[in-house]
């Protein structure tokens, strides 16, 4: 784009009267995907334009209690649900939106606001219900509470928009994106003013992470995405809970989206996609690594996952992951849809590692091929399905 484009957000933050319902402000709460364009719906002012503001988006953190009962020590405790709602009136300006990797770059800062605010919604939840209430001072008592996180917040996002430039220094728009995803990963806000060195590691694989109690695995998966990605509905059905490779606790396997840049046969460079599997192993109920699977493109195209699911697929009693992908493909050589099976190995007790192993030679002999055309002639995929592949490990002499 010709000229900067500007995030500005603005924080709404209201809490519940308990003598009455309360209804939740306007717009929907999106903590199950990371943010996209279309989630803006409103229009910008005259002044906005006049200021060449890009986008702005209007949050609002708020929360509602119930029961009210007293307990022993004769406090009054209440349930509290904290939400962040993205609400409709954002907006994003059409050149700003059609901007290329200038909008993901915006995208990217507008979605740090998002998490930010999610982050003091956790710090909320917990300092709210960590505590207990007098009966006849509690809703100054809960002021004293959330008023001092409110002002954090917002000294926070003040900071993030003026040390970024509204997200135009990248080296510093980093720095943020390190910070907050180590705050997201660890249930905290400790890491919010820390240096690079701190945070970096948050780019490798073999992280450990956090899990809240009772959270959804959905919502886990979202939350700990790993940096630079996106988490999108349809990855998301690929979700798979899972415990023959952790002693009975729940594991689980998620899908993300990658921007990337790839060269292409004419040496051009452009931009595309890619998938990145991970899965996550537990120590315990809390503490989760995330492991690398693999990254999925083919010549810059993301392909869609078409079956994950477990089967043996060498000599040794433990099942193996098996993730079937398919692109569509149109060049010179070859045009139709073309399936690619990846096998991943168990991780092997008492020897964590940052990546799953890839059973090259396996997968080489279970990847389906082109469905359509090569070289002008005729292609049948030998598998295309869960099923297809299952029957073709058996054929190999592994037992399902």
């Amino acid at each position: 784009m010709k000229n900067p484009c500007f995030l500005i957000l603005c924080l709404l933050v209201n809490y519940a009267s308990f003598a009455q319902d309360w209804v939740a402000p306007e717009g929907k709460v999106i903590n199950h995907r990371t943010l996209i364009w279309t989630d803006f719906h409103g229009k910008p002012s005259r002044e906005a334009k006049a200021k060449n503001i890009g986008a702005l988006t209007h949050g609002a953190l708020y929360f509602t209690a119930s029961g009210g009962s007293v307990a022993e020590d004769g406090k009054m405790h209440f349930d509290f649900k904290v939400q962040c709602a993205f609400q409709s009136a954002s907006w994003v300006r059409k050149e700003v939106k059609s901007g290329g990797g200038f909008s993901d770059q915006i995208l990217n800062h507008e979605q740090g606001h998002y998490d930010i605010s999610l982050i003091f919604a956790d710090q909320l939840q917990k300092a709210l219900g960590g505590r207990g209430y007098s009966k006849q001072r509690y809703k100054e008592e809960i002021d004293s509470v959330y008023l001092p996180i409110k002002a954090q917040m917002e000294r926070v996002q003040d900071d993030y928009d003026s040390t970024t430039n509204h997200g135009l220094v990248n080296e510093i728009q980093h720095l943020w994106d390190c910070r907050i995803r180590k705050c997201m990963e660890n249930c905290t806000d400790q890491y919010l003013d820390s240096a690079l060195k701190a945070v970096a590691m948050v780019a490798w694989p073999g992280q450990w992470v956090k899990k809240m109690p009772n959270e959804p695995f959905l919502q886990f998966a979202v939350r700990c995405r790993p940096i630079y990605t996106q988490s999108t509905d349809s990855l998301n059905r690929w979700i798979k809970k899972f415990s023959n490779w952790s002693g009975g606790m729940t594991a689980a396997v998620s899908f993300y989206e990658h921007n990337i840049t790839f060269v292409d046969a004419d040496k051009n460079t452009n931009p595309g996609k890619e998938l990145i599997g991970y899965a996550y192993l537990p120590l315990n109920q809390q503490l989760y690594r995330r492991v690398l699977l693999d990254t999925f493109s083919f010549f810059g195209v993301a392909p869609q996952i078409k079956a994950v699911f477990f089967a043996n697929a060498d000599k040794d009693t433990a099942k193996e992951m098996v993730v079937l992908c398919s692109v569509p493909v149109k060049n010179k050589a070859m045009e139709g849809t073309v399936y690619i099976t990846t096998i991943f190995d168990d991780e092997k007790p008492g020897i964590p590692s940052s990546r799953l192993r890839r059973l090259s030679d396996i997968s080489m002999r279970m990847t389906g091929g082109v469905e359509g055309t090569m070289n002008g002639k005729p292609s049948k995929a030998r598998y295309k399905t869960e099923m297809e592949i299952r029957e073709g490990l058996k054929a190999e002499g592994f037992t399902d």
